[in-house]
């Protein structure tokens, strides 16, 4: 999902590598199927259930925190604002 996300928006000098490849090799892709907005969304919800999934124990809530945070390496930078 996030390799996705940088591969439609992101930046070749922040990845290292190009981006667009999936649209100009015609592979399948969250962004091509869902959107940036649902796979933003997609992402999201998957963060979400990661969390919830963490069983009740000692540090369960820093973990969940690190989780969520964690996912601003995932979504590249340029879409922060647009995540809810």
């Amino acid at each position: 999902m996030a390799d996705d996300l940088h591969d439609a928006v992101g930046n070749p000098d922040v990845l290292g590598k190009p981006v667009g490849r999936d649209a100009a090799l015609d592979r399948p892709s969250a962004v091509r199927s869902l959107g940036i907005d649902g796979a933003i969304a997609h992402l999201n919800r998957l963060v979400a259930e990661a969390a919830a999934s963490i069983p009740p124990c000692p540090g369960a809530e820093g973990l969940k925190e690190l989780i969520i945070m964690e996912t601003e390496r995932f979504l590249p930078r340029e879409l922060w604002p647009r995540a809810a």
